[in-house]
């Protein structure tokens, strides 16, 4: 127990040492046993309050109750010289010098602490209110040991309500059932924490996480400067402490926050709306702000339903909070990610190649905290089987990874170009694809193209072609070139039948696929980036809203889109003036077909006279292709016999019926043991 408690709770007990004194002398018998029973005299006091002495004049009448009194006095002293010490630990006063509390109301704090610290305590407070059932403080009986017999009550009785500093920073509970004042008073939990060295507040800590603010760049410490002083200069105007923080979804803008908190005096926790309290969220995120030095940042934009607060508070996101001043973050430059990830790696004590440094830093905008949490994750799991190039990649891969969860689907690419089976001058673009890819950084910063095409250094790709003809496989091929994640978009999760939510939902794909580094493949993409309409209706404006949102996005999107579609025709003209490659897939021919049948049929697989030429004969595309011999293998599998040419016709001839064409027997005739 703290010094500070130590004198709190002597302070307590003499202030019960008074009480008792006057009790005895007024009551003219013990207290009635639990309350159950009142005698005759007691009864005629109280019938008679005003034949009862107040206290002051009590204790100028009766020595023993003046020593008592004295007690109170003494012990009022210690805890003033105790807390005048500037050295010395106080943490009760420093609440209340934090939150403004008067000497009352740093009285009923002293008074609740000592029932939560001493069981005896507690007991005295049964005595004081005549009920053994009732060990605990009650409104009355503060007010009976704070204000003398005979003293104003109404302006203390007011501290203790739902208007006074104690319930407005949640200080003080008052609970139960039955009259105000005799209602229990306690210690809020995180305000006991904070006093005897605990946890603080516990209800916030599922809502709360801490940020970095180290490892800015220049310019972006300077920002964070910048939104400290417009923030003071907000408040000093009259305004709310609200600030917020634009930027796109790689700018630094929760670092940013938590360093313009630090110049604040403050640290800045991530705040999650959703999970905060039920009861009373404001005054528990007040009370923790002003006695910890938090200052909160919350993403995107204030919930409707949030409380005017007294703190701190940032709002970070793509558009401007609603009412707060705007500072705008802009993303770290590739010359600024590539010296943190040059920091990150001396700090480690580790260094790389200026090739690998200048590819991990383009392809993964990861901010500084982030960074160096994965160049010490590569540098442990580096040694001479596993380079360093090799493990800073994973390890950024790793932490950049973000999806859009319910709408896209992260996919480890894992087929290689020799699973590609493509006319060559096609298979030559996809390697120009991934080389454009790979050189942005070469092309746009060091050659100075940057700023030749402004917002719009992303790269765009669409695969048209029919149904099975390798889009898919291809756009995964290229993923795994470049060594990043595939980002399936879940089409039918993404549109919506509510006007703005399909806004909504791209807003949160791109985001994520920013932040990744991710290759984002829209498959089907005719069903979001059809043709704009003309207006009949309602439904058509907001139609070509979404529309000319996905233009603005494609427009800016820094990374590498595929769309894919069979349906190049339904493609907004817009779309393809805006797109970088636009690569045709077609339906394969024969020799194709033959070379898809081999890498569909692995060579593990036990065969039993395939004639490839006779199954590259049947007019089928490569998914179907691959279909099929899944189908045949597990229809021998059943068998417990090899993949022979009857399993394959039994399976093209179901496909051929799911695809809705005739089955040609001319086309089978040459296959072993035909189903007729």
């Amino acid at each position: 127990m703290s010094v500070e408690a130590e004198l709190v709770l002597e302070h307590a007990r003499a202030l019960a040492r008074r009480r008792i004194a006057w009790l005895r002398a007024t009551w003219p018998a013990e207290p009635a046993f639990a309350g159950l029973a009142i005698g005759h005299d007691e009864a005629e006091r109280l019938a008679a309050p005003d034949l009862v002495p107040p206290e002051p004049e009590f204790f100028d009448d009766d020595p023993a109750a003046r020593a008592a009194a004295d007690e109170v006095a003494a012990a009022a002293h210690a805890l003033a010289v105790f807390r005048g010490d500037a050295s010395a630990e106080a943490p009760l006063a420093a609440i209340a010098a934090a939150l403004g509390l008067d000497a009352f109301e740093l009285e009923v704090l002293g008074l609740a602490l000592s029932a939560e610290l001493d069981p005896g305590f507690a007991r005295l407070c049964a005595y004081l209110q005549d009920d053994a059932r009732r060990p605990h403080l009650s409104v009355r009986l503060v007010l009976d040991l704070l204000v003398p017999a005979g003293g104003a009550l109404p302006a203390q009785a007011a501290a203790l309500g739902e208007g006074g500093r104690l319930a407005h920073h949640d200080l003080v509970r008052v609970e139960g059932d039955g009259p105000w004042s005799a209602r229990t008073l306690r210690l809020a939990d995180g305000v006991l924490g904070l006093v005897v060295g605990g946890a603080p507040e516990p209800a916030l800590a599922g809502a709360l996480t801490p940020l970095a603010s180290a490892g800015l760049p220049e310019r972006h410490e300077a920002l964070a400067g910048r939104a400290a002083r417009l923030l003071v200069a907000v408040v000093q105007a009259g305004g709310a402490p609200l600030l917020s923080l634009t930027g796109e979804a790689t700018a630094p803008l929760h670092a940013v926050a938590a360093a313009a908190a630090a110049r604040l005096g403050r640290t800045a926790f991530l705040l999650q709306p959703a999970r905060l309290p039920v009861a009373r969220p404001a005054a528990l995120l007040d009370r923790e702000a002003a006695l910890s030095g938090l200052a909160y940042v919350v993403d995107e934009a204030l919930p409707e339903d949030w409380p005017p607060l007294e703190s701190v508070v940032f709002v970070t996101g793509r558009e401007p909070a609603t009412g707060a001043a705007r500072v705008e973050v802009p993303a770290p430059t590739y010359a600024e990610r590539r010296q943190l990830l040059a920091g990150a790696l001396a700090a480690a004590g580790a260094e790389l190649d200026d090739a690998p440094l200048a590819r991990t830093a383009a392809q993964f905008p990861l901010e500084a905290d982030a960074l160096a949490q994965a160049v010490r994750v590569a540098v442990a799991e580096a040694d001479g089987t596993a380079p360093l190039e090799d493990t800073l990649w994973r390890a950024c891969r790793t932490a950049a990874r973000r999806s859009a969860a319910g709408l896209a689907w992260i996919i480890e690419p894992r087929r290689t170009w020799n699973d590609l089976v493509l006319p060559d001058p096609l298979v030559l673009r996809l390697h120009e694809l991934v080389a454009q890819a790979e050189r942005r950084p070469v092309v746009y910063d060091e050659w100075g193209f940057g700023a030749r095409v402004g917002r719009a250094r992303g790269i765009t790709a669409l695969f048209a072609g029919p149904s099975g003809t390798g889009k898919t496989l291809a756009a995964e091929v290229v993923a795994g070139a470049l060594g990043c994640d595939l980002q399936r978009i879940d089409l039918a999760g993404v549109v919506d039948k509510y006007i703005g939510e399909t806004e909504k939902h791209l807003r949160t794909i791109f985001d994520a696929a920013e932040s990744s580094g991710a290759l984002l493949f829209f498959d089907e993409a005719d069903a979001l980036f059809g043709k704009r309409t003309d207006v009949r209706d309602s439904h058509d404006r907001y139609a070509n809203i979404e529309v000319d949102y996905l233009l603005q996005r494609m427009e800016d999107y820094p990374g590498l889109a595929v769309l894919a579609t069979n349906r190049k025709g339904a493609l907004d003209p817009a779309f393809l003036r805006r797109l970088r490659f636009v690569l045709d897939f077609p339906f394969p021919d024969a020799a194709s077909r033959r070379s898809i049948w081999e890498t569909a049929l692995p060579r593990e697989a036990p065969t039993d006279g395939l004639d490839l030429d006779a199954l590259a004969r049947l007019e089928l595309a490569g998914g179907s292709i691959v279909t099929v011999a899944v189908n045949a293998a597990f229809a021998a599998a059943a068998q417990d016999v090899p993949i022979g040419m009857s399993h394959l016709a039994s399976a093209a001839r179901a496909e051929l019926a799911k695809l809705e064409r005739l089955v040609r027997e001319s086309a089978l005739e040459d296959w072993l043991e035909p189903a007729r």
